[in-house]
């Protein structure tokens, strides 16, 4: 493993998670922890992470399925959270798959070379210079996020994207039917705007209500060349399904609005009917 993903997962994270939770400090150091470039930011502005804590035990046994592995951020996020949990990563990307494999050698993660969607087969994905921005649509080069990133990387705008491969992609449902898994407890699903292809190659498994929570990305703003996606885009898999809403997160330090952050983008946590009803909200 990366010495870098050692420092964030053994020392930053830790540091990190104590201030989130001690309320004095957390008080007085986070604006200026959200300032650093420790990629940090997660462990804070994850408000979700709370809500599973509440849910689940820390050594509680989950499935998580992490739909848009890119550099195992979220493998991280989720081994830290619970120690104990079997994650099934899926990053379409040949040498981020790669990385992520000899990063993560442990027998409770298993790493695949494919992208989830709406189909078996495969399609073309648009890798880009910022290998987390890479998606099955085109990235508009014009928007202000890509202009501002392209100096930071020293990559001009016209060449952000880097070259266009073909992958291997799979409905969840039948990968999940392959491998012998009926019960999903957590789904994260960030996939740069192609979030609803996962969805809908996951109807069997949501029409059962066999996932706990989804936690998915939605991209409301224009950083692609394709229509922007609505709520409804999403809600349309999930509230059939009798999914219920309870939760939603954004990047605290750009604006909430497309008028002055036109790469808005949104966090968003459904859970299962029964699961809603265990939380006792009401």
């Amino acid at each position: 493993m990366k010495i870098k993903n050692i420092l964030i997962r053994n020392f930053l994270h830790p540091i990190a998670n104590y201030i989130y939770k001690n309320k004095f400090l957390n008080k007085r150091f986070k604006n200026l922890l959200f300032l650093l470039d420790l990629r940090l930011v997660p462990f804070f502005s994850n408000s979700f992470d709370d809500i599973y804590e509440k849910i689940y035990h820390k050594n509680d046994k989950l499935i998580i399925f992490d739909v848009g592995g890119n550099t195992g951020q979220s493998i991280i996020r989720f081994k830290s959270l619970f120690k104990n949990s079997k994650i099934y990563t899926f990053e379409p990307i040949p040498e981020l798959c790669k990385n992520i494999s000899l990063n993560f050698k442990n027998q409770e993660i298993q790493v695949y070379n494919l992208a989830l969607s709406n189909k078996n087969g495969d399609s073309n994905l648009y890798v880009t210079a910022n290998k987390g921005a890479s998606s099955f649509y085109k990235i508009n080069t014009n928007s202000q996020i890509i202009s501002s990133l392209s100096k930071k990387l020293n990559v001009p705008s016209e060449k952000w994207i880097e070259k266009e491969i073909k992958i291997q992609t799979k409905k969840l449902d039948d990968f999940c039917n392959e491998s012998k898994i009926d019960k999903i407890d957590i789904l994260k699903i960030d996939t740069q705007g192609a979030e609803k292809l996962v969805l809908e190659g996951s109807e069997n498994i949501l029409s059962n209500q066999k996932i706990d929570i989804v936690e998915l990305e939605i991209n409301i703003g224009f950083l692609y060349n394709q229509n922007n996606s609505t709520f409804t885009d999403i809600e349309k898999y999930l509230l059939k399904y009798n999914y219920k809403f309870l939760g939603l997160e954004n990047n605290p330090g750009r604006s909430k609005n497309l008028i002055f952050n036109k790469e808005l983008e949104f966090d968003l946590v459904y859970v299962s009917d029964s699961l809603f009803k265990k939380l006792n909200l009401k």
